[in-house]
């Protein structure tokens, strides 16, 4: 796997214990049903697009989507605190 997800992971169980970002409790479950789906759509963006992902929550889709596309420009937004 790309050690940015895998860094992207180790961030997100870190803070995961704290602020609860994701309901995942392994990293195999994050893989299986937040990375994997995310970066199913990769080659459907189209290069140099801005994206919008509203409710991201832990960054899922945008967050993996992010770091294997830096060529678009991303905003993730999160309704709650």
């Amino acid at each position: 796997m790309d050690p940015r997800i895998e860094a992207y992971l180790d961030l997100l169980f870190k803070w995961n214990k704290v602020y609860r970002l994701t309901a995942f409790e392994t990293r195999k479950e994050a893989v299986a049903l937040g990375v994997v789906p995310s970066l199913a759509i990769t080659k459907d963006l189209p290069r140099g697009i801005r994206v919008l992902d509203v409710g991201s929550g832990g960054g899922f889709p945008a967050a993996p989507l992010a770091i294997v596309r830096p060529d678009l420009r991303w905003v993730l937004t999160e309704p709650s605190l």
